[in-house]
């Protein structure tokens, strides 16, 4: 009778979640509140080491921006249709309690300013060679600009020039309507009336680059609008065929999925034909070279260096087109008759 093999003994080994959240890379949500609740206070340096905390326990850099803009924008929808957005099942009671306490706490030209300099600051951060330090200074010019007077006081500025009886402290927005000047280090100039968005219809065609881009933006794809900006070079666009040119490094598979999601969007077959070369200059190219010469010519008003006069350590780094209402006349009672 042949002798028995010895049984090797089970070994099981248990699986953490908190193991498989650091490989992944992924950040607890209740750290990514801290994170933000400290931007939004201002604190530059508690926010620093939230993130620290966070990257040292595997959290990547852009996704951690990425969770807080994502926070962001359903605290925004609390505050504007919180039943809708408390029916959404992936938050927590925790988020739940502590989303509603800021979107009571928070003005929206706060959330909106937050959102912007976010979604421009994970742009940084993704191409980045240092995608540590360009999270560390989005936090920071984040923080700065909550630091910053109301904005009615900074447009008496712009439009007396006087510094005087300009408040030092922070004191909290007290319109939600008023125009919105954005201090040290902030990314954006603004010295026109807020214009809430209309509710319009997602765009189903395109008739050149920029409307292109207008409907990868709207479908809320950041990856592709981003790749589109940084590295075509378009040649021209027509119904059902779009022709360009690309730039060295730029992604392999972009003109196969700028196809498919085309067809899937429009319901249309688009044709996409990449030349060897040609073409205008990318739109991030094109926007960086126009933003310079909208910052220098800024630089250059006399209002603006009285802002720049009274805050030292402030920095133009964005100038926007002013959106100008347009005033309707009311009908008179002759009129209507």
């Amino acid at each position: 009778m042949p002798p028995r093999k010895a049984r090797r003994p089970t070994v099981r080994s248990v699986v953490k979640a908190a193991d498989v959240i650091a490989m992944l890379g992924i950040v607890d949500r209740t750290q990514v509140i801290d994170l933000f609740d400290a931007v939004m206070a201002g604190n530059a340096a508690s926010a620093l080491q939230h993130l620290a905390v966070q990257f040292e326990s595997g959290g990547d850099p852009e996704t951690i921006l990425t969770d807080m803009a994502d926070f962001v924008h359903w605290v925004t929808r609390l505050k504007l249709v919180r039943e809708s957005a408390l029916m959404d099942g992936a938050r927590t009671e925790a988020e739940k309690s502590r989303g509603i306490h800021d979107a009571d706490k928070l003005t929206m030209p706060a959330l909106s300013r937050a959102w912007q300099m976010l979604l421009k600051g994970i742009q940084e951060t993704a191409t980045a060679s240092n995608p540590m330090q360009s999270a560390e200074m989005v936090l920071i010019r984040l923080a700065h600009a909550m630091d910053m007077p109301p904005a009615d006081e900074l447009l008496h500025i712009a439009k007396s020039g006087t510094v005087e009886k300009l408040p030092l402290k922070p004191q909290p927005l007290r319109s939600e309507t008023a125009p919105m000047v954005q201090g040290a280090l902030a990314p954006a100039l603004a010295l026109a009336p807020h214009v809430p968005p209309t509710a319009h219809t997602p765009a189903t065609a395109f008739s050149d680059f920029a409307s292109l881009l207008a409907l990868v933006a709207e479908r809320r794809d950041i990856k592709l609008k981003t790749e589109l900006e940084r590295y075509v070079r378009p040649i021209a666009i027509s119904a059902g065929r779009i022709e360009f040119a690309l730039e060295p490094h730029a992604p392999a598979g972009l003109p196969n999925e700028l196809m498919r999601k085309l067809e899937a969007w429009t319901g249309h077959r688009v044709m996409v034909m990449v030349a060897r070369d040609g073409g205008a200059e990318p739109a991030r190219r094109q926007k960086q070279t126009a933003q310079a010469l909208a910052v220098k010519e800024a630089k250059a008003l006399p209002a603006v260096q009285a802002i720049l006069q009274a805050f030292p350590d402030a920095e133009i780094t964005e100038v926007r087109e002013a959106q100008i209402p347009t005033i309707v006349p009311e009908e008179t009672d002759e009129e209507s008759r």
